[in-house]
């Protein structure tokens, strides 16, 4: 029985997308260069694709959101059992990040004013929406509650028979999410203003649901997509580094490129260079993402206790903090993938 269970696995692995898995590995570790940034223009282009490999992920769950043949009762189950899976991650992760938090605490700083500061409820609500989870160091987690909130507005999308419907909101989210992202750059506002599910999530993931929903319609050849992906990379590079009258356009070519990128994946399934790259992606990226943020303080504390100096200081620390970060998401994903597989073969065997 658990012979057959690993030929189940392992034609299963086959019919995974590599191409996708690949850019998820690139998209996940770009993200790092969001928090912990190279000086100068480098920092800024890196940052910027880091937010590019955000919208990335938001497409995937999009896309597959579109559940052609099911019935409203079985969506909204699979729905749900996506929401569940992912809320157990996020409550996990904010365990470990307070629990961080309160040990950072005890060691540099006042526990006790820090324990007495939680007794307010309005930082709970901030948690909720639109997920500002710094009180707890896990500013990545933002993701994770428009993630959550994202997939109950789905599950009311199919609870109600909108999903036929649905499409007629994509253009107006897109402005929303698109003209949100240039006014918060630009002005210099809270990031979280846009960080939540109805500006950062849904119109992003409705956008991979159509893409499913129309993906037979989508006529462009394979050149033009790739052009396009190319061209729209060097505007965000332009945009990233000069802001004509201090607007930052960038947002608009970081849609085009993810949205590209990710057909291009959709129809090159095996053509990628680097099998590193896609275990990544498809084992680590998520938990890559929420422990890169809590690796940024110990390793710039190392860093000063080394006397490392300026110089090498900027520039190598985003590749230690990557590193590090990359050897706890891939021992925390062996541990997952080991314990899914005995737990698959033992309901085999059963």
């Amino acid at each position: 029985m658990a012979e057959v269970t690993v030929n189940k696995d392992c034609r299963a692995e086959k019919k995974r997308n590599g191409t996708l898995d690949f850019w998820k590995g690139i998209a996940a570790l770009s993200v790092c260069f969001c928090h912990i940034r190279f000086p100068g223009n480098v920092g800024s282009v890196m940052a910027a694709f880091g937010t590019c490999g955000v919208t990335f992920f938001f497409l995937i769950s999009g896309y597959a959101l579109y559940l052609p043949g099911l019935d409203k009762n079985s969506a909204c189950r699979k729905i749900l059992k996506r929401f569940t899976r992912n809320l157990i991650i996020t409550l996990i992760a904010v365990l470990v990040c307070f629990i961080y938090t309160v040990l950072d605490r005890m060691i540099y700083g006042n526990v006790h004013e820090y324990l007495a500061s939680l007794a307010d409820p309005v930082i709970f609500i901030q948690m909720l929406f639109p997920g500002d989870f710094g009180i707890i160091s896990g500013q990545p987690l933002w993701f994770m509650a428009s993630l959550l909130f994202a997939y109950l507005m789905f599950w009311m999308v199919y609870l109600f028979g909108l999903q036929d419907k649905i499409h007629y909101l994509l253009i107006p989210s897109m402005i929303l999410r698109i003209a949100g992202e240039m006014i918060v750059s630009s002005v210099g506002l809270d990031f979280h203003l846009c960080s939540n599910a109805l500006v950062a999530a849904f119109p992003v993931m409705l956008l991979g649901f159509c893409l499913n929903k129309y993906r037979d319609k989508i006529s462009l050849s394979n050149t033009a997509l790739i052009v396009t992906a190319v061209v729209s990379a060097l505007l965000v590079i332009v945009t990233a580094c000069f802001r004509p009258g201090g607007a930052d356009l960038a947002p608009i070519f970081k849609m085009i490129l993810a949205m590209t990128l990710f057909v291009i994946c959709l129809r090159y399934k095996e053509g990628h260079p680097c099998r590193l790259l896609e275990r990544i992606g498809r084992q680590d990226a998520l938990f890559f993402y929420l422990v890169h943020d809590l690796v940024i303080d110990p390793m710039i504390r190392l860093y000063l206790i080394l006397a490392i100096p300026a110089p090498y200081f900027e520039w190598t620390i985003p590749f230690a903090v990557l590193i590090t970060a990359l050897l706890i998401a891939e021992i925390i994903g062996t541990l997952v993938t080991l314990f899914t597989v005995r737990s698959r073969s033992s309901k085999q065997e059963a």
